[in-house]
């Protein structure tokens, strides 16, 4: 049985509709959650506070077989942040990151680093997609 979670979510921060971030697999998921984020600047050198992803926030893990149709919206615009359909980015971690056979049908309406699936692909382990 799929996972299907629906609403709204107003956030800021790291986040996504089903976790805020992924260091195992979250797989047959599924989100109908549009999320309105507002984007404070957290500055170079600092860890990036402003990641949003559909369905889960920085993974350094496994998304497979999921599927977002939620909207990411900012409600302000700066650039300081990474917003992903899927997840935010894709991060180092010991082992691959890897996002499979996953959707976006969601919308992201943003003025910072966007994408369809994941905004950046960070991992020198490797990324598979």
């Amino acid at each position: 049985m799929a996972n299907i979670l629906k609403g709204k979510k107003i956030v800021l921060g790291i986040t996504g509709s089903i976790a805020a971030y992924n260091y195992g697999t979250i797989e047959n998921c599924h989100s109908s959650v549009n999320m309105e984020c507002y984007v404070y600047a957290s500055g170079y050198g600092a860890d990036r506070y402003n990641e949003i992803g559909g369905i889960c926030g920085p993974n350094y893990g496994t998304v497979k077989d999921c599927t977002n149709r939620g909207d990411i919206i900012q409600t302000n615009f700066t650039t300081d942040a990474y917003f992903g359909g899927i997840a935010s980015s894709c991060k180092d971690s010991t082992t691959e990151s890897a996002i499979i056979n996953c959707y976006n049908y969601g919308n992201i309406y943003a003025d910072c680093t966007t994408g369809g699936i994941t905004s950046t692909a960070f991992n020198k382990k490797g990324f598979t997609m």
